[in-house]
């Protein structure tokens, strides 16, 4: 111990400084700084507000506000207001006091709203309205700030460019039936079933019926007198089918009367008259689509490059049914105008799916050639099924969207028919 109060203060202060030196000595670097700790604010807590007496407060929104006084509005007596739900409350209306204009404008819009809502969810859907599908109503949000409708897109018809309807009994039914959900260009094989099928078909606008001559009919006996009644009714018909020329092995005998046949349609096809605004020729062409070509080439009825108008005979686009020829004739009848109607038998082989990705799109038509022969078996459920399995096929093939792609075939096909498909 020191022996005097000097010597102990002296020794006090020598240990504080050394004390402080080890301290320092210690510390990082980062801290040797004398800043000032930031000390955090306190909370002061809220004072809870002091609810005036219920007499009070009508008493202060009764008072007059000098503001609203120099504005010379005409003060109305405090009124009691209907009960409408829950407890009955006074409420003191101060007219003096006037709100802001837009406030009254939203408070008037809310409410029409809210009652445009209940509306909305106690009305029942609206259907078969204006020839629509289906409608309904809806509301988007709790307080919406319109109602709107939203309809249904309807979806295009579907074209089935190359069918034989009269084939079958059922076939008028049938297309009845399919109204509003498919249009048919159906064609026939001989003057005779042109007539019949006419006349079944006459009150069904979505139906049209082709003349046809088919080059089967040349083994008939009556074929000559066949061909000339086609002849005559031709310039007259704007839509024609089934027509052409067939040289498989079982259908080689009758070449000659098939080619005479032949050039004596297509002398009725471009011969002169007016041009029809709408119509189709639809061609069978089996081992034959060189001898087509040349036929239509030599009266000028196709085009001279794939960028032209479409071939064409009095009006007619000229359409190949389902092609079976080579590469080489592919690529001439493109370049020549015509069309193709493809179908299920045709993009089933892999040579047919190539061929349809090698034709333009505008150049392209569905088809079902249904039913094949007299007496198939054939239905509505049918024959949608074989125009929707075609469409994924060939949307499959082209590698392109089923939607587009449906748009496109059915805009080509309404404008040959001249059939409205919206």
């Amino acid at each position: 111990m020191p022996s005097s109060p000097l010597k102990a203060a002296r020794l006090l202060a020598r240990t504080v400084r050394l004390t402080r030196e080890a301290l320092h000595r210690r510390l990082p670097p980062r801290t040797r700084s004398r800043r000032r700790a930031v000390r955090p604010m306190r909370r002061v807590p809220r004072q809870p507000r002091r609810m005036a007496s219920r007499a009070a407060r009508l008493r202060r929104r009764a008072e007059p506000c000098p503001r609203s006084l120099a504005r010379a509005t005409p003060v109305r007596p405090a009124c009691r207001v209907r009960r409408r739900r829950g407890r009955a409350r006074l409420r003191v209306r101060a007219p003096h006091r006037a709100a802001h204009p837009m406030r009254r404008v939203r408070r008037r819009r809310g409410r029409r709203l809210l009652r445009a809502l209940r509306r909305v969810r106690r009305a029942r859907p609206i259907r078969r309205r204006a020839g629509l599908p289906q409608a309904s109503c809806f509301c988007s949000g709790r307080f919406p700030r319109a109602v709107r409708t939203r309809i249904r897109k309807r979806t295009p018809m579907l074209y089935d460019m190359h069918c034989h309807l009269d084939f079958s009994d059922a076939g008028p039914a049938i297309a009845r039936s399919m109204a509003g959900r498919a249009a048919a260009f159906s064609a026939t094989v001989d003057p005779r079933g042109f007539e019949r099928a006419r006349a079944a078909f006459a009150d069904l606008p979505h139906v049209r019926v082709g003349l046809g001559l088919h080059p089967w009919q040349a083994s008939s006996s009556d074929f000559a007198a066949q061909v000339d009644a086609a002849v005559v009714r031709i310039p007259a018909c704007a839509f024609v089918g089934e027509v052409g020329l067939d040289f498989s092995p079982r259908r080689l005998e009758t070449r000659e009367a098939q080619m005479r046949a032949f050039d004596r349609v297509a002398d009725a096809l471009v011969g002169e008259g007016p041009a029809f605004p709408c119509g189709i020729v639809s061609i069978h062409a089996v081992r034959a689509v060189d001898e087509v070509a040349d036929a239509f080439e030599r009266r000028g009825a196709t085009a001279r490059s794939r960028f032209e108008r479409p071939a064409s005979a009095g009006g007619r686009v000229l359409v190949l049914h389902s092609f079976a020829g080579t590469s080489d004739q592919l690529h001439r009848a493109v370049e020549a105008g015509f069309l193709f109607s493809v179908g299920p038998r045709m993009l089933a082989t892999k040579r047919g799916r190539a061929y349809v990705r090698a034709v333009p799109a505008d150049r392209l038509l569905l088809e079902t050639d249904m039913p094949s022969h007299e007496g198939d078996p054939f239905s509505a459920d049918a024959w949608a099924e074989a125009l929707e399995r075609s469409l994924s096929a060939l949307a499959e093939a082209r590698g392109a969207d089923p939607a587009a792609l449906r748009d496109a075939l059915c805009a080509t096909s309404a404008r040959i028919l001249g059939i409205d498909g919206v």
